[in-house]
């Protein structure tokens, strides 16, 4: 995603806005963040990733904390909808890394209904 990012951040020293905003159009369309974009928290994440790519604070994106703090809101309320990224808590493997053979989830591994 950075370097979606970046790209359209290159192009916006030497482009207009009409220009930078189909940039952003571009990098939004990529698959890569289809399931961000479409999600519970798919306006959040458009609002942020767009806010970035058009920041021109000295500190890229220092101006874009109003859309981060919404879309990090969003994801909070939306836990279910981020499992299959987050850290496993407290050491114990998550059911992808059981069912793919992740070597971590090597041994006993409890489920949510054994505890």
């Amino acid at each position: 995603m950075e370097s979606l990012a970046a790209e359209a951040a290159r192009q916006s020293g030497t482009e207009g806005e009409e220009d930078l905003d189909r940039k952003v159009e571009e990098a939004l369309a990529c698959p890569c963040v289809a399931d961000l974009r479409e999600g519970p928290c798919g306006k959040p994440f458009v609002d942020a990733f767009s806010c970035y790519v058009k920041s021109t604070a000295e500190d890229k994106g220092s101006d874009c904390m109003q859309s981060f703090v919404a879309m990090q809101q969003c994801m909070l309320a939306h836990p279910d909808a981020f499992a299959e990224y987050a850290e496993p808590a407290n050491g114990e493997a998550t059911a992808a890394g059981a069912a793919a053979g992740d070597a971590s989830s090597k041994g006993s591994v409890k489920s949510a209904s054994s505890q």
